[in-house]
């Protein structure tokens, strides 16, 4: 009899090594298991991986701030988008029609990466980690369109969605009624930075969904979407309020009632923030600051723009990927990085932009709130990796925008809404740099997208 030891050596070695990791680092202990486990799942469907990364993206955070998983967790998210494209090229051997222009643009971004940090002679994973967490999204929405889910897979990842949104009302409103600081509303998010915006932006798109394309009964999809709608007041959600009209208005209403709910919705959300909520007045006031040349945003555009002209390589490549203003680059900052955070573990060196551009955004502004910091994902691209490198960005959210109104698909609503709310916020904030809200968005544009299986369809059409 053929005894076969490779099994149990391998796993016999992987105990030893993770033993090892645990009393060394519970980070590259968590990182090791996470790999095992990758390396396991490589023939699983894409959607099986993203069903992954969306648990992992909303509810890991918490998780991690309350001790039950480490904080390294919290970039697994990441790490799962990223295997469930790996996987659908594992999986298919050819690369479908649908997906040529996204794959293509995925290139060319990861290659303007490279020549930033080559030209900028930054450590090798900086742009890698910036690559990771700045194409999240559209990897996510690559992936369904490399290998479409079948039904069971669909049905898979809208069951997961619901089950994610449907928890965060009961926990959201628990959080409003036991906080009189609102910005601890933040469902799962629990302990994120911007997590009650990060939230209430879920909650939006969700409710979108909820009433589009969720697997429920009619009767139970307005009373959810209403609940998860309530949310952003709950949490004084500025950003998502202000942002809410450039949102509906980029919705794909199919028919002249939508497009009629659409102009209703659009002129009540202006009404109410300009007027009702302390959250719309306190906006007004930003806004009336910045008309006065008093905005955060302002200095730091001025600053960003008077170091690229100041070089042509600089105007070209950027300085360096995650090296001025984006979400990566503050993350390397003394202000930003703690001794827990997985950054700080990979040791990469301050950005040295960030500080003088919060610093100059500050001291104009007089304000410490997220309208006036110098942070925004917007300016951060053309910062770091240059024109040649927003180009790319922009082509990208440009054909995902174009094809999602293209889109018949239930789906094609709430995902044409996400991604005008996500491209918006990222000029003004640091949205494309947070995977909560860019998975989400990019599962449901891979979602409206892929081709749809031939039962699903038919039972559509009866």
């Amino acid at each position: 009899m053929t005894v076969r030891l490779g099994q149990p050596l391998a796993a016999t070695g992987a105990a030893l090594v993770l033993g090892f990791l645990v009393s060394t680092s519970s980070h590259l202990a968590a990182a090791f298991v996470v790999g095992v486990l990758g390396l396991a799942a490589l023939g699983a469907p894409a959607s099986a991986w993203l069903a992954a990364a969306l648990v992992a993206t909303l509810t890991f955070k918490g998780l991690g701030t309350i001790g039950v998983l480490p904080s390294v967790a919290t970039f697994a998210d990441m790490f799962l988008v990223w295997g469930a494209l790996a996987s659908a090229g594992l999986r298919r051997r050819r690369l479908p029609a649908t997906a040529a222009w996204p794959v293509r643009l995925l290139v060319a971004l990861g290659l303007s990466m490279a020549v930033s940090g080559a030209f900028n002679d930054t450590e090798l994973l900086r742009p890698v980690v910036y690559l990771m967490l700045l194409a999240t999204p559209f990897v996510a929405a690559t992936a369904l369109l490399v290998d479409p889910p079948d039904l069971r897979g669909r049905r898979s990842l809208n069951r997961v969605l619901l089950v994610l949104l449907a928890v965060q009302v009961p926990l959201a409103y628990w959080q409003a009624l036991t906080n009189e600081n609102k910005d601890r509303v933040e469902g799962t998010l629990i302990g994120a930075g911007a997590g009650a915006h990060v939230m209430s932006a879920v909650a939006v798109v969700g409710a979108i969904w909820v009433l589009a394309a969720a697997p429920l009964r009619a009767r139970a999809r307005v009373p959810l979407a209403a609940a998860l709608l309530v949310i952003p007041f709950l949490a004084d959600a500025k950003q998502v309020i202000l942002a809410s009209p450039a949102m509906l208005l980029a919705g794909n209403w199919r028919n002249t009632r939508e497009a009629f709910l659409r102009v209703g919705a659009v002129a009540l959300a202006v009404l109410v923030l300009l007027t009702v909520i302390p959250a719309g007045q306190n906006a007004t006031g930003f806004l009336e600051q910045a008309r006065e040349g008093r905005g955060g945003k302002q200095a730091a555009t001025t600053v960003v723009w008077s170091t690229l002209r100041a070089d042509p390589v600089s105007m070209t490549v950027g300085v360096g990927p995650a090296m001025s203003i984006s979400r990566a680059a503050f993350m390397t900052t003394p202000d930003f990085v703690d001794t827990d955070s997985p950054l700080h573990v990979l040791g990469l060196r301050p950005a040295e932009l960030a500080p003088e551009v919060q610093a100059r955004a500050e001291e104009v502004s007089g304000g410490y709130t997220s309208f006036d910091t110098g942070l925004s994902s917007a300016l951060g691209v053309l910062g770091d990796i240059g024109v040649l490198g927003a180009a790319v960005y922009v082509a990208l959210l440009g054909w995902f925008f174009v094809a999602l109104r293209r889109s018949r698909s239930p789906e094609a609503v709430p995902a044409t809404c996400g991604l005008a709310l996500f491209a918006v916020l990222g000029l003004v904030f640091d949205w494309w740099e947070q995977p909560p809200f860019g998975i989400l968005v990019g599962v449901l544009a891979g979602l409206a997208l892929a081709p749809r299986a031939r039962a699903e369809a038919g039972s559509a059409r009866r």
